[in-house]
């Protein structure tokens, strides 16, 4: 049965499931005539967050994810209202390791829209951990985890980028006007650890 002659189901659970099945068994089933992935269709009829966000986080599991599968998940993430959930997605994204400088900068502004701060930072930290940014798209992130009001998130996204980038030039500079952001002395202290050298010269 081709899932895409369904009817939209009262029941998230129910279409998770299928969601899940069709991720599984996605090189069997047939596309749409439109050439509309199967499990695309499922997850659509969602209304649950959590139900759309465990379909998506599963088929970016795939080891044949396509990069055009990625920038629909990225795309979909626009209409998720949990930030848990969104930020469940773009750490699954993140993680696939596909993310070219565009799709970058479209992470960060999905990630800039959620109100948590942990779970913002859990995606910056995602992406830090799984793509080589570019210098641009690097201060972007610097510029967007400032505005984070958790001091202890706002450090852990500093050190992690502290520990994979040179902290100079320009870079350097977003990252003191970030760390200029804290306000605990000892989560400042860390940030800055082993960089405030630089700011002296």
């Amino acid at each position: 049965m081709n899932p895409r002659s369904l009817r939209p189901i009262g029941s998230s659970r129910f279409v998770a499931a299928l969601a899940v099945a069709c991720v599984a068994f996605g090189s069997v089933l047939p596309a749409s005539s439109e050439g509309t992935p199967p499990c695309k269709d499922s997850a659509a009829q969602m209304k649950s967050d959590r139900a759309r966000a465990r379909a998506l986080t599963a088929s970016l599991r795939r080891r044949d994810v396509s990069p055009a599968a990625v920038r629909e998940a990225l795309t979909a993430t626009e209409e998720f209202k949990s930030d848990y959930d969104r930020a469940s997605v773009l750490v699954g994204i993140a993680r696939t390791r596909m993310l070219d400088d565009r799709m970058v900068e479209a992470y960060l502004d999905a990630s800039a829209a959620m109100r948590s701060d942990s779970d913002r930072a859990r995606t910056y930290l995602a992406v830090l951990g799984a793509v080589e940014l570019s210098e641009p798209r690097l201060i972007s992130l610097l510029r967007s985890a400032s505005s984070l009001h958790s001091d202890y998130d706002l450090a852990r996204v500093l050190i992690s980028v502290r520990g994979r980038y040179s902290i100079e030039g320009i870079t350097r500079m977003a990252y003191l006007q970030a760390a200029d952001n804290i306000q605990s002395d000892r989560e400042r202290n860390r940030a800055l650890a082993g960089v405030r050298r630089f700011a002296d010269m």
